[in-house]
């Protein structure tokens, strides 16, 4: 079982995200496989149907954890995103 501090250090991991990627520095293999896994999951259902099967509830953490610095990931890069759309806005009034 995973320590919360192991799970923080994963949450606060090095993350990059582009159009299509998402980079998170510091993984472990598993975590990697894990990651890749999760990402090509095309819907929710999928992801939920690729959780379930798995064999033990620290894999089931370990994936909601993975899939927790994902999303805030995204969302981190899209508030970046519109503080920059902002910023560029209010300059083109000078």
């Amino acid at each position: 079982m995973k320590s919360r501090r192991e799970l923080i250090n994963l949450m606060e991991s090095q993350t990059t995200v582009n159009e299509n990627q998402v980079e998170i520095d510091n993984l472990t293999t598993r975590q990697k496989v894990l990651a890749d896994i999760v990402w090509a999951c095309d819907s929710q259902e999928q992801l939920n149907q690729f959780m379930a099967g798995l064999p033990t509830q620290e894999l089931k953490r370990e994936v909601a954890s993975i899939v927790e610095v994902m999303v805030m990931s995204a969302m981190e890069k899209d508030v970046q995103d519109q503080s920059s759309h902002a910023v560029s806005a209010y300059l083109k009034k000078f």
